[in-house]
């Protein structure tokens, strides 16, 4: 509460550089933030994802004071905060205990939701990004946000594809057809607006970024063509449901995922219903959902290295 009312800033010009380095060696150096960068640059046309967090060096050099205080002022407030407090309370000792942290800040104004909505992808985007580093791939397509059903299926999707040593991408591009040093999966850029479903790969030499991608892709295709099996399925079901408990083990946990979803799915329910949805998805759904998402159309890559033509 104290940070809400009474933010100082008075070291803001010398943290200015502190973040301004930041994005030099976590973005504009490094090959995997600058491949990152470039894939949500290139995916999102007019929605705020794809600008970077931490945000372009022009923004940061030319952000002010007041800038920054307006900003609190807005975002740090009672009407756009979540608490959750987790364990062996009292409930009645602890509503008072709020009150006298939190009561007397202005609650300032509701935060209005991001109008913009990023059109449908009508054909596949491509760029390469000339950089001295080892080759890397990224692909992305566009996909549903939580808690829409297809977002449910693409945590089983991500599963079945990327999740794990007995993964599909991982078993066939790492381990049995050699072609991958490394393979991950993800969605991003956030999970409030429909985001992204992500795969990185980096090529094993001498093979190329082509023959990874094509590789790719033949799974991909596999997964819209060919029922996942139920014991595959459940297999997925079972590690969703164990890192789930697992996270959840502590306070901590607990009461993060519980202000979590209810600041970005609008209910901590969510947290609750979400192994009932997870169970009533079969076969069938995940086909449908890889036929109509994971698509060419739909689809963004981005490489990196230093062969190719940036575009």
């Amino acid at each position: 509460s104290d940070r809400m009312k009474n933010a100082v800033l008075r070291e803001f010009y010398i943290e200015r550089e502190v973040i301004k380095e930041e994005r030099r060696r976590s973005y504009e150096t490094n090959p995997r933030g600058l491949l990152y960068e470039n894939l949500l640059a290139t995916a999102f046309t007019v929605h705020p994802y794809r600008n970077p967090i931490i945000g372009w060096m022009s923004d940061i050099e030319n952000l002010t004071l007041e800038e920054t205080r307006s900003f609190l002022k807005r975002y740090y407030a009672p009407v756009n905060t979540v608490i959750a407090l987790v364990g062996d309370i009292d409930p009645t000792e602890t509503i008072d205990l709020i009150e006298r942290y939190f009561g007397d800040i202005d609650p300032g104004v509701p935060v209005m939701p991001v109008a913009v909505v990023e059109p449908s992808q009508k054909g596949e985007k491509r760029r390469h990004i000339l950089f001295d580093a080892e080759p890397q791939l990224s692909m992305a397509f566009h996909k549903p946000t939580l808690p829409s059903r297809e977002d449910y299926v693409f945590d089983l999707i991500d599963q079945i594809l990327g999740q794990g040593p007995t993964s599909r991408l991982y078993r066939s591009l790492v381990l049995e057809k050699q072609l991958a040093a490394a393979v991950s999966t993800y969605s991003a850029p956030g999970a409030r607006y429909p985001n992204l479903y992500v795969i990185n790969a980096t090529p094993r030499h001498p093979h190329t970024v082509e023959e990874v991608e094509e590789a790719i892709v033949a799974e991909i295709e596999r997964l819209a063509r060919e029922p996942v099996s139920e014991a595959e399925l459940e297999k997925a079901r079972n590690r969703l449901r164990t890192d789930r408990l697992r996270f959840l083990r502590g306070n901590n946990g607990l009461a993060r995922m519980l202000t979590y979803y209810q600041s970005v799915a609008g209910d901590w329910r969510y947290l609750v219903s979400y192994d009932r949805n997870v169970a009533q998805l079969d076969a069938e759904d995940v086909m449908q959902v890889a036929r109509e998402w994971l698509t060419k159309a739909n689809r963004t890559v981005v490489t990196l290295g230093t062969e190719g033509e940036k575009q």
